[in-house]
């Protein structure tokens, strides 16, 4: 079910309390834009869409780089392609995983794909 008008304010609200100086993620609540920092790294464009999953995204990436968890944005991969299959067009595939958290030695240690809606997760946030 999609976010209403006062659930998405609830994640702009979140997103600008974790990330006051927009150091990971920059938004654009007129145009429904969000621009991450560009040490985060994608297989798309860092500039997007404030779709719903954009939103829960944006806030993960906030809270794990909050003075609390204190994740460097480089350790962020977010839309990770991986091709598999074999190399005929038949055969084919690619899957993405949404967020790819990596650790010091730059191996990864956490993922997260399906990204849903997470308002309910903590009120206190």
């Amino acid at each position: 079910m999609p976010l209403n008008a006062a659930e998405r304010q609830w994640y702009y609200n979140q997103i600008v309390k974790m990330d006051p100086k927009h150091k990971v993620v920059t938004l654009d609540e007129a145009n429904k834009i969000l621009i991450y920092d560009k040490a985060i790294q994608s297989d798309e464009a860092l500039r997007r869409d404030a779709t719903d999953e954009e939103l829960v995204r944006a806030l993960i990436l906030c809270v794990l780089a909050s003075k609390d968890y204190k994740y460097p944005l480089d350790n962020f991969y977010i839309e990770k392609y991986y091709e598999h299959g074999s190399t005929s067009s038949l055969g084919r595939g690619r899957d993405e995983v949404d967020l790819i958290i990596y650790d010091d030695e730059n191996l990864p240690f956490g993922n997260l794909s399906r990204l849903r809606n997470m308002k309910n997760i903590s009120k206190n946030t």
